[in-house]
């Protein structure tokens, strides 16, 4: 198939966590949030492009694999943190726009929304 290419893919993704949550149940409280979240992806897609000619391609495709979740955070006014890792089933969705500029130059444009499917996190 000409129009589909594959590729694997490892991606990281760090948030910075600060800020107030909102517990609810029989003992409802506001605790603070602080730390960070980090995912490490691997994935393998597959992408279809779309020739309209004229050295522009858009395309569109997906991918599926896994994620690790590293969380470092501290709820303050708690008795609990994140800090164990957790493995997970992993997914993405994509499209952009490929604008080739010489034979062995181009420039991509695309977004990518990923999903953890399934992950479960412990408190320590």
């Amino acid at each position: 198939m000409p129009n589909v290419r594959g590729e694997v893919e490892v991606s990281y993704v760090h948030h910075d966590l600060s800020g107030t949550i909102s517990q609810f149940g029989n003992n409802p409280s506001v605790l603070s949030a602080d730390g960070n979240f980090s995912t490490l992806y691997v994935l393998g897609n597959l992408w279809y492009d779309l020739n309209v000619g004229g050295g522009i391609t858009p395309y569109l495709g997906g991918g599926l694999g896994g994620a690790v979740m590293l969380p470092d955070v501290t709820y303050s006014g708690s008795i609990f943190s994140f800090s164990t890792a957790a493995a997970a089933f992993a997914g993405q969705l994509g499209a952009g726009v490929k604008f080739q500029l010489t034979d062995n130059v181009a420039i991509d444009v695309g977004y990518r929304a990923k999903a953890v499917v399934g992950g479960k996190l412990a408190s320590t």
